[in-house]
């Protein structure tokens, strides 16, 4: 939401200029803290900067750095002591990614032991929105996913509207590891022209993985695979993922295609972006990080937290429970009420106009 700032007023608190407050150098110049003791003082929105509370923000924009209900520009970066440190690491210990650093389906190992490094088959899409902007990305072709999902910053650079969605999810080993804020839909076609485009629904996360693959590996002589028109160009080079195409999607890209090489080489598969690689390769390392992906929805929790808010819902039919003296009330509250600025209501006090006469 860095580049929203406050859309409440033209005019800034700090300097009075006609700017977002987000856009004012005095503002950007300022610390973390000192942005925030800002807001406090001014009675503004953590989150949009506007003029109300955060808990009265209606704004889907979150922070793009860690996806959590605050603006970005009072963004705290997490201290050093809470970050694992893996190189102490003397015998093989396997565990699951905690949510202090917002992975998830993500099982890391650490070994001291050289081990080979292992391609996981990605693509290069474009996302289009409902507009038509476009956005290429990096995406896991994942089929041990039961859903499709992206990244909160793909969510807001696009602007893509989505609709509630609180689904816990089930990783590896049976742990539930995170939650998703919220399910999109948006339209994916390959990096290449004229080709087709699939309607797709994902659930957001703030982030995905790890950078894949683990380390840089040089081309290999794989004869097999020389000629073919990759749906990822970069696959040997560690880059980011910001989305995962799960097992809901992937029975509309795949085709008939498949290329194999020697044993303990990778393989080619022909998809709707191209060929996609995968598979064990020559290149060694000491310390593996291995990426082992499952997703699936905690549907028992789900059920049951839906079953609550189904009980907990009261309907209230307001023409029937509302006097008409109660629904002038509340008419006169809608078309009067205002908030100034420190962010509080302001509404004129309903009188009535024809009181009887006392005596």
């Amino acid at each position: 939401n860095s580049d929203i700032g406050d859309t409440s007023s033209s005019s800034c608190i700090i300097c009075s200029s006609k700017h977002y407050l987000a856009k004012c150098p005095q503002y950007i110049s300022k610390t973390t803290q000192q942005r925030y003791s800002i807001l406090t003082k001014h009675g503004r929105c953590y989150n949009c900067l506007g003029a109300h509370r955060v808990s009265d923000c209606h704004s889907t924009k979150r922070c793009i750095k860690c996806g959590r209900k605050h603006h970005t520009t009072i963004h705290k970066q997490p201290s050093l002591d809470k970050q694992v440190d893996s190189t102490k690491a003397t015998t093989p210990q396997e565990t699951v990614t905690k949510s202090s650093s917002s992975q998830v389906l993500h099982l890391n190992i650490n070994s001291t032991h050289a081990t080979s490094c292992v391609l996981l088959a990605t693509a290069q899409v474009v996302i289009i929105n409902q507009k038509g902007s476009t956005l290429q990305i990096r995406a896991l072709i994942d089929q041990g996913s039961e859903i499709t999902l992206i990244t909160e910053r793909v969510a807001q650079n696009l602007k893509l509207s989505r609709s509630h969605s609180w689904i816990p999810l089930v990783g590896v080993g049976g742990h539930s590891s995170c939650k998703t804020r919220g399910v999109t839909s948006f339209k994916i076609a390959a990096i290449y022209e004229n080709s087709e485009t699939l309607e797709v629904s994902a659930h957001i996360l703030p982030k995905l993985t790890n950078s894949i693959p683990s380390v840089s590996i040089d081309m290999h002589q794989w004869q097999h695979l020389i000629g073919l028109t990759l749906a990822d160009p970069h696959f040997l080079q560690p880059l980011a993922v910001d989305m995962i195409i799960g097992a809901d999607v992937y029975h509309q890209i795949i085709r008939e295609g498949l290329k194999k090489g020697p044993i303990d080489s990778p393989i080619a598969q022909l998809t709707a972006f191209g060929w996609i690689i995968s598979g064990p390769t020559s290149a060694n390392r000491t310390s593996l990080l291995t990426n082992s992906y499952h997703a699936s929805m905690d549907q028992q929790l789900f059920d049951v937290l839906r079953k609550f808010w189904e009980q907990q819902e009261v309907c209230i039919n307001k023409s029937s429970s509302l006097s008409p003296e109660e629904q002038a009330c509340e008419k006169h509250f809608q078309d009067t009420h205002s908030r100034d600025p420190q962010g509080r209501y302001v509404v004129s006090l309903p009188f009535k106009r024809s009181a009887k006469e006392l005596g």
